[in-house]
């Protein structure tokens, strides 16, 4: 049996958009567009996943998210069409690990579905599990603290050679940053280190593989700490320690 999802959403055009990508992936799905809808879908449907645009969840009087999520056991991926930083709070107290902007890319949401409904560790790991057709791919192997600037230099230094650009760069640098030293001292147990500001290295076997290349039209970047405690809430919080300071810098030239 086709697994079923449960899409809500009140824009027509991303309802034909969404609903498209399902049924070419083979899944049956159920669209509800109000309050009433919902309640009545899961109250006569059972549900595998939830596709869940940001823009809803305001209008219930109840916590969707956790209705889904917990009282149906669930997992929920949020779409919008808005700056996904306006909705971090939510996105960071509720744990949510899917978050896909409109336009939704055909390939992009059903990979998504995909690993949520069959999850596999050999497929969470490695640009290949996330992009097709990649020409170019690099490696570095971080084992300290003063591997951390050139690293991410080098980074930026091939996203221009290999022909890409794009307008955030400085945010990316900051999210970069962010992300590697949690993988490089929080992973391995480092978490005062990084507060002291101390350098660390690494003991042998112990080490951060950063993985990035590029096909004809995107760019990928893969952190993996081999410890596995490069947790989804310690990936976030560095996502939300990056994008305050990047406000903090926006109010500081607005003063």
């Amino acid at each position: 049996m086709s697994s079923r999802i449960l899409v809500f959403d009140v824009d027509t055009l991303y309802q034909d958009v969404t609903t498209n990508i399902l049924a070419k992936g083979n899944y049956e799905y159920k669209m509800v567009t109000s309050q009433q809808e919902l309640e009545d879908a899961v109250e006569n449907f059972s549900f595998d996943l939830a596709l869940v645009d940001i823009s809803v969840i305001s209008t219930l009087p109840y916590d969707l998210i956790d209705f889904l999520r917990i009282k149906n056991g669930i997992p929920v991926i949020l779409t919008t069409e808005e700056d996904i930083d306006q909705h971090f709070d939510l996105i960071a107290g509720k744990m949510i690990t899917q978050v896909l902007n409109k336009p939704i890319k055909s390939s992009e949401l059903l990979t998504v579905v995909e690993r949520l409904l069959n999850p596999d560790p050999a497929k969470w790991f490695g640009l290949e599990n996330y992009m097709t057709g990649l020409e170019k791919v690099k490696k570095i192997e971080l084992k300290q603290s003063n591997q951390l600037r050139p690293t991410i230099d080098a980074i930026l230094q091939y996203i221009e050679l290999w022909g890409f650009s794009f307008e955030m760069q400085f945010e990316m640098d900051l999210v970069w940053q962010e992300i590697l030293t949690n993988a490089l001292y929080h992973s391995h147990g480092y978490g005062q280190h990084k507060k002291d500001r101390i350098a660390i290295r690494l003991p042998d076997p112990y080490k951060v593989l950063v993985r990035f290349g590029a096909n004809k039209t995107q760019f990928g970047i893969s952190v993996r700490d081999f410890r596995g405690t490069l947790s989804p809430k310690m990936v976030i919080d560095s996502l939300g320690s990056a994008i305050e300071q990047q406000h903090m810098l926006e109010r500081s030239m607005q003063t």
